[in-house]
Order: C-alpha cells, then sequence, then structure tokens
C-alpha cells in the first residue's frame, strides 16, 4: 500500500511551471505507462517468437517514452504533448505498414484520439482538426494494406496474439485516462469551489475585523426582509465605540486597529445564534437580531455593553478601557428597512449626545 501511495504521488506530483497545466502533465503521465506496460508485453511477445526483427524499434520506442515521462516534470507539458501524439502516431504507422493490418495496432489511433481530446492545451478547432487526421490516417492505412503486402507478414498464431494483447491494452489506455481525467476534472472542481468560496469570503469580509463588511450586511439584511415578508419581526441595533479617535490620539491607531479587532471577536461571539453582525464604518458596528422584540434585545445589549466595559484592552502593557453606545430600532414592516436604519442611527446618536456608554431603544 506504501508502495503504491508513493507511486500515486509521484504520477500526480506537479509540474515546474507555475503557469503548466498539472492536470494535463498526470494524463501524460498515465498514458505513457500504459504504453511502457504494452511495450513490455510486446517485447515479451517477439522473444517467445523468436521475431528479432521488431525488438531494437521497440525497445528505441520505450526509451523514448521513458524520456518524455520525465521531461513532464520539467515544465515541457505542451511540448511533450505533441511529441507523445507524434511519436504514438509513428509507431502505429510503422508497425501497420511492416506487421499489416492483423496486428491491430491501428487500433490505438482511437486510444490517441481520446488523449487529444482530455488534455487541456489545445483549443477546440485543433481538437476537431486532429480527430480528422487521426480518421483519414485510419481510412489510409487500412486502403492501403488492402492492395499492399506487409514487410513481414504475421502468422496466425502472432495475429491471435497480438489480437489479444491490443484488445487489453487499449482497453487499460482507455480505462486509465478517462479515470486520470475524471480524477483531475473532480480535483480542478473542488480547487474552483474552494477558491470562488474563497473569493466571496474576501468580497463580504472586512480584512481588520473579519466580520461582514456594509455591503455583505446590506445583501444579509434584504435577503432576510425579503424571506419573511409574511411575518417580519426583527430588530436593527447601531453601535460606536465610545471616545475612539481618542484612543488613537492616544496610544496610536495600531492600538486602535487591536480594539476593533478585540470588540469584533467580542460581538462575534455575542451574535452567534442571535443574527449577524457587521463593521458599518470606522468604529461603527450593525447588528440584526432574527428573533426577539425591541424590550429582549435592549436587555441583550445591556448586557453586551457591560460586559465591554469589564473586558478592557491590553496593548503594549497598557490597559485600554472601552465603553460603547447602541442605538437599537425594532423593524417597520410598513416604511423600507432604511427607515429602520436611520432610526437606529438616530438613537445612537442621542446616546452620544446624552453621556455615551448606554443603550437607546
Amino acid at each position: 500500500m506504501y508502495i503504491w501511495e508513493k507511486c500515486m504521488s509521484y504520477i500526480r506530483k506537479d509540474t515546474a511551471g507555475e503557469d503548466q497545466s498539472n492536470g494535463t502533465a498526470v494524463l501524460l503521465r498515465a498514458f505513457i505507462i500504459s504504453m511502457a506496460f504494452y511495450l513490455l508485453t510486446e517485447i515479451a511477445v517477439f522473444l517467445a517468437n523468436h521475431d528479432t526483427q521488431f525488438l531494437p524499434f521497440a525497445v528505441v520506442l520505450l526509451v523514448c517514452y521513458v524520456v518524455a515521462f520525465l521531461y513532464t516534470y520539467r515544465g515541457k507539458t505542451l511540448v511533450t504533448l505533441w511529441t507523445i501524439q507524434i511519436l504514438t502516431l509513428l509507431w502505429i504507422i510503422l508497425s501497420v505498414l511492416m506487421m499489416g493490418w492483423n496486428c491491430g495496432v491501428q487500433h490505438f489511433i482511437f486510444v490517441l484520439l481520446a488523449l487529444s481530446l482530455v488534455t487541456g492545451y489545445q483549443d477546440l478547432k485543433i481538437k476537431v482538426i486532429m480527430s480528422a487526421v487521426y480518421c483519414a490516417i485510419r481510412l489510409i492505412l487500412y486502403y492501403y494494406t488492402l492492395h499492399r503486402v506487409a514487410f513481414y507478414p504475421l502468422t496466425r498464431k502472432e495475429s491471435a496474439q497480438f489480437q489479444v494483447i491490443n484488445t487489453v491494452g487499449i482497453f487499460l489506455q482507455m480505462t486509465v485516462l478517462i479515470i486520470a481525467y475524471s480524477k483531475e476534472t473532480q480535483a480542478t472542481e473542488q480547487k474552483l469551489v474552494k477558491y470562488n468560496k474563497k473569493i466571496k469570503e474576501l468580497a463580504d469580509t472586512d480584512a481588520l475585523t473579519r466580520l461582514l463588511n456594509r455591503r455583505a450586511m446590506v445583501d444579509r439584511i434584504n435577503h432576510y426582509v425579503a424571506e419573511h415578508a409574511d411575518h417580519p419581526c426583527f430588530c436593527i441595533a447601531i453601535s460606536d465605540i465610545d471616545y475612539f479617535k481618542k484612543v488613537n490620539d492616544t496610544y496610536g491607531h495600531d492600538a486602535g486597529d487591536e480594539v476593533l479587532r478585540k470588540v469584533a471577536a467580542k460581538l462575534t461571539d455575542f451574535m452567534k445564534g442571535k443574527g449577524y453582525v457587521a463593521r458599518w464604518g470606522g468604529e461603527e458596528f450593525l447588528f440584526l437580531f432574527k428573533n426577539g422584540n425591541g424590550d429582549e434585545v435592549f436587555a441583550e445589549l445591556d448586557r453586551l455593553r457591560r460586559e465591554i466595559a469589564k473586558m478592557g484592552v491590553v496593548y503594549n502593557e497598557q490597559q485600554i478601557v472601552v465603553h460603547m453606545t447602541f442605538g437599537l430600532q425594532e423593524y417597520d414592516s410598513d416604511k423600507p428597512i432604511d427607515a429602520t436604519i436611520t432610526k437606529a442611527d438616530e438613537k445612537l446618536y442621542s446616546g452620544k449626545l446624552n453621556g455615551r456608554n448606554r443603550v437607546v431603544f
């Protein structure tokens, strides 16, 4: 099991170039390995039948495949792809000319076609052209062998042997290619899903506090309002860190950033199971409470206010006391959501004018 895992990890090893497709490299390696097994089997058949005239050709081809395999790790994936296709095509043509149509090697053109179609580098136009070329070559070989005798015709026994190893070889290669392609496709899709998720999180998240940003919060609120249009019952609150400018002026902006991070972490824990909280701008935060009426939310916010006042933030061995003021408003379904936010903001302003460190409802 360990050896198998090591082999698979080596086959899936990334390419040297960052701009190279690892999926194509893996497909090429899978194709080359299956061709190497086929050629080793072919060499064994030649040796068993004492047909030494074919051995140099098969050995040279095997060496070329090994070199091509190693080149997939050097950022030469595109060159290797074309080299493999041309090399395999020449092998098919020469094998049919030497041994005749009954050798069955011409059927590997279908494998080449599959390799051409599943690799990512060639655009659709080139793939269509390659398909037409492979089809034409197979037809030409067929009509050529109808009127010409092979240089080294196979015996009936040899023809039967080649039909068996070719059938097994082609099925093996097609299976390996499709499995490798499907695995790479799934891996790419998973990476794309994770990447898109990460991009969305970055787009929706405030970089400093890791809270929702203003745009994302507006989307959440609008979605929640639309989803609960029949029974809208929620509250909006806006809070502000008291004398935050004084914190920046006294301790520096790095200290202010630390205060924002600590407060944001506290708000995140507080809002678990209650709704959403976002950095609304600067030192302001906006809350959406999904459940509970204004009186219940007021009690919760007042408890939060007291906990923040006791929390404090340590920066450079200095204790920074933090107070917050909150404005709270129940949603009125007869008015747009902006009106509720505006009312909450007015109550926050009122709390600021009347001493701060309080919840106004």
